[in-house]
């Protein structure tokens, strides 16, 4: 990677500020002794290299300033420090002893090179042989007692104080991967038509679409209902265009839109959130029956949202849409009907002593409703 002019001007400046901030570190460290301040430097000394012959080659050119840039650690100014100070003789004999320009300071120290001693070899000894201990029989009941006991509600902490449905449920969702930008202008896919069809049935004029039911003037309707969306900003136009009519009118069609014309009141996107038994909660997340009465008499903070609630005068019914494609009237049940059931007794509580009586899947795909 090349660097252009203005990254090298940062990185120096970086690099400065950097350096500012150590010198500060230094100072502060080599200030604070009251009596006496004991520095143990690494000499740096290799078979190529000799750190004190080349910081004195720097000093004696007079170009001290680029030594002080080019250190890589605390030793390397000390170390340059060391050379130019009236008691820094023995450093300066291991530079060559050069001709060097001392600095005068009224500061006495002691400067000492020691090479390093090593470490006295000691024979290694054989261990001696532990001789075998009875084990204690209380100890041992003891001690298996404590390790075969388990938290009663283990299966409770697994489950959040407060949890969403559609969360509970996710594994079943189709995942939908976003199209990258050079697909973007070939038109919606099938995944993001059929997110749009639902988008267009929530906000649809189902009184506008029943009354063209029965006149005859379906198709005519929908293509209304679809130009109103757009002039209302609910649904973009290019996406309005790509709507499939035919869905929709397979909907306006179907046993599902028969039941919402005939409920006395009909609540779309109904939010919820309330306390259910956590049994249902994880009996919905798979759970087995031994499992979930283990915490029957546990609560749970649930939320969701209900595509449709249908409001007749002695009881409720559930209706959600579903954009997934192939899959069969069993995949739904089984993917679905769990969300359901927790959706069925949020509701029922929030109007009580309604209930819901009827559960419903309809298929934006296939077309039909699927009882739950």
């Amino acid at each position: 990677m090349y660097k252009t002019a203005a990254y090298a001007a940062l990185a120096s400046v970086h690099a400065q500020e950097t350096r500012s901030e150590q010198m500060r570190l230094l100072y502060v460290a080599l200030t604070r002794a009251q009596d006496k301040l004991i520095l143990t430097v690494p000499l740096g000394m290799t078979k190529t290299g000799n750190p004190f012959a080349k910081a004195a080659a720097f000093l004696a050119a007079g170009a001290g300033e680029t030594l002080n840039q080019q250190a890589g650690s605390f030793a390397d100014w000390l170390r340059a420090a060391l050379l130019v100070h009236p008691f820094g003789g023995p450093l300066r004999r291991l530079a060559g002893d050069l001709e060097l320009p001392f600095v005068f300071t009224e500061s006495e120290i002691m400067v000492t090179v020691q090479e390093a001693q090593p470490e006295p070899e000691t024979p290694e000894q054989e261990p001696e042989a532990a001789e075998p201990v009875p084990a204690d029989p209380a100890l041992v009941a003891q001690l298996q007692e404590g390790f075969a006991w388990r938290y009663p509600a283990a299966k409770l902490a697994a489950v959040p104080a407060k949890v969403s449905v559609t969360s509970i449920v996710h594994k079943a969702e189709q995942t939908t991967l976003e199209r990258p930008a050079f697909l973007s202008k070939d038109g919606l896919t099938a995944a993001e038509m059929g997110t749009a069809l639902h988008a267009f049935l929530e906000h649809a004029d189902f009184a506008s679409l029943a009354a063209a039911k029965a006149a005859g003037t379906l198709e005519e309707a929908i293509l209304a209902e679809r130009q109103r969306q757009v002039d209302t900003r609910l649904v973009a136009p290019e996406i309005a265009e790509k709507l499939n009519a035919g869905r929709i009118r397979r909907f306006a069609e179907s046993e599902a839109f028969a039941k919402i014309c005939a409920a006395e009141k009909v609540l779309r996107e109904l939010a919820f959130i309330t306390a259910l038994p956590a049994s249902a909660v994880l009996t919905a997340q798979g759970a087995s029956a031994q499992e979930a009465a283990a915490v029957q008499d546990e609560q749970v903070l649930v939320q969701g949202i209900a595509d449709l609630v249908l409001v007749f005068p002695d009881h409720l019914e559930l209706l959600d849409y579903k954009t997934d494609r192939r899959k069969t009237e069993a995949d739904f049940l089984s993917a679905y009907r769990p969300q359901l059931n927790l959706y069925a007794l949020a509701i029922d509580k929030r109007f009580a002593p309604k209930k819901v009586t009827y559960k419903g899947i309809y298929s934006l795909e296939l077309g039909r409703l699927i009882e739950a």
